[in-house]
């Protein structure tokens, strides 16, 4: 990774994850961290073609998890020096996913980048009124920092969601209504409080509408909250399509294919290794947020 920050985002690596991480077995059923969305709908909200984030459950910090992913509480501690949403944090080198979490994609670097699984698609337009830019996703957003050798792989829990925009994976728990939640707090950063940058040429591409950058996010978050309805329309989404989901942050790694290789036995795994990276499962997109759920509204 010859560099460690790009379109307002600062990349950290948490250091090498060669073997299998298992969480204590207290994690599988927890709960916490809660989030809503609002199913993709074409007649509300087309050019999205996503889920739509409407917000944490609780404006608390909720729990952090730091025993239940890797280096959970180094991420942590990065988190509570500086609660923004523009910080991804990655392994490398990184070759194995967790004890029941499955590649949901790859990105190979290079002048023009290759992505597989959900780093497919490598920008979105967020709203239909907001057709003069894209939001960069995190296939682009590794474009550049990779070397042409390495390789960028997101893994998340087998079964549940992954999102290219923030990184994170979830998990639907029931809609609005037949959950007993119906607060929703969001976390946000004025358009006064960021300075936009728009790009037009980036990783050998040209972007009309163009990319939108951000310098580093350094000012308090602005927090509101307010109670969703069950029955109604709203302005992005219908009320019949709201869920509750629990999320955690996917787990990013990068690798080069000769760490990979090396680490494989006759079996085609490392010693301890229970699922390397490379096996890419089809994942639809619905989240916005990192490792405590926080929301940047775009």
């Amino acid at each position: 990774m010859p560099s460690s920050e790009f379109f307002g985002y600062t990349l950290t690596n948490l250091g090498p994850l060669t073997t299998t991480f298992t969480a204590p077995s207290a994690c599988a059923t927890k709960s916490d961290n809660l989030v809503w969305y609002s199913r993709y709908d074409a007649t509300l909200t087309a050019g999205i073609g996503r889920d739509r984030y409407l917000g944490k459950e609780s404006c608390g910090n909720g729990s952090t998890r730091d025993d239940c992913i890797p280096s959970g509480e180094a991420i942590h501690k990065m988190v509570s020096a500086s609660p923004s949403a523009s910080n991804i944090w990655y392994h490398s080198p990184g070759i194995s996913c967790p004890s029941g979490w499955t590649t949901a994609g790859t990105l190979k670097g290079g002048a023009e980048p290759t992505g597989s699984g959900i780093f497919v698609q490598e920008a979105i337009k967020m709203w239909t009124n907001e057709s003069a830019y894209q939001v960069i996703l995190l296939p682009q957003l590794f474009a550049n920092a990779l070397d042409t050798d390495e390789i960028m792989a997101m893994c998340c829990p087998s079964g549940w969601v992954a999102e290219p925009l923030g990184g994170s994976c979830s998990s639907s728990i029931g809609n609005l209504g037949s959950v007993s939640k119906s607060t929703a707090c969001n976390v946000y950063w004025t358009g006064l409080d960021v300075d936009d940058v728009y790009v037009t040429s980036y990783a050998g591409k040209t972007w009309d509408p163009p990319l939108r950058s951000q310098d580093p996010i350094t000012e308090e978050a602005i927090t509101s909250t307010r109670t969703l309805a069950n029955t109604g329309t709203g302005t992005f989404y219908n009320a019949d399509n709201v869920y509750l989901a629990t999320q955690t942050g996917g787990v990013i790694m990068v690798y080069k294919e000769a760490e990979l290789n090396a680490s494989k036995g006759d079996d085609g795994k490392g010693a301890g290794a229970v699922t390397k990276v490379g096996i890419v499962l089809p994942m639809l997109s619905v989240a916005l947020s990192l490792f405590l759920g926080s929301g940047l509204a775009l």
